[in-house]
């Protein structure tokens, strides 16, 4: 945790953390994101099968919602970094921190971006402190990053994977723990299949 905090600080070039408006806005990141979990409509995954058969119209309105507020902070970062002659570095910089940190388990089926990671990811490039757009944006991401460590903890990027990992070294007595708790299915039942909804085997 302390690296990524010296990261994220350090990328984010974030000097100031002891200023009212941080302190209140990472607050109500990390309430409105335990929060969160009451609403039932999220109370699902972003895979096809899920979105295909499963996210109610709730889900797909909060959905565009959140993804209208992405492409603006885009937008606003990028026309921002242009007239400043720094969207190339800044381009670089995203591109080479998210390729250090998702890149390794880019190919894996049991990648999952835990809001800590997301918040963490996200938030260290919202760094142009002169905005308001841009410093209310990182403190919400930080406060994400904080729910998701104290909730949680460091969940592992690999989640299964991981812990199909542990069980094999640590010889648990299972072929794998995936199959030990029944997420892989083995015999005739076949994979979930989105496009006609088939639900007969697991899906995530």
């Amino acid at each position: 945790m302390i690296l990524d905090m010296a990261v994220f600080f350090v990328v984010g070039r974030t000097p100031q953390v002891d200023t009212l408006e941080f302190v209140l806005v990472m607050m109500l990141g990390c309430i409105y994101t335990s929060y969160s979990y009451t609403w039932t409509f999220l109370d699902h995954s972003f895979t096809l099968y899920e979105m295909h058969c499963r996210w109610p119209v709730s889900l797909w309105l909060y959905a565009l919602g959140i993804v209208l507020i992405g492409v603006a902070l885009a937008v606003f970062h990028v026309r921002f970094a242009f007239h400043r002659k720094l969207l190339l570095s800044k381009l670089l910089e995203v591109t080479f921190v998210t390729l250090a940190v998702l890149g390794p388990n880019i190919s894996s089926p049991y990648l999952h971006l835990h809001h800590w990671l997301a918040g963490w990811l996200v938030g260290m490039h919202l760094s142009f402190k002169t905005k308001w757009w841009s410093r209310v944006p990182q403190s919400w991401c930080w406060g994400l990053y904080i729910n998701g460590i104290a909730t949680y903890g460091r969940d592992p990027v690999l989640v299964c994977g991981y812990v199909d990992y542990l069980a094999r070294d640590l010889h648990c007595g299972a072929t794998s723990a995936l199959e030990l708790v029944g997420l892989i299915v083995e015999g005739d039942d076949p994979a979930a299949n989105w496009r006609n909804c088939s639900a007969s085997g697991y899906h995530p």
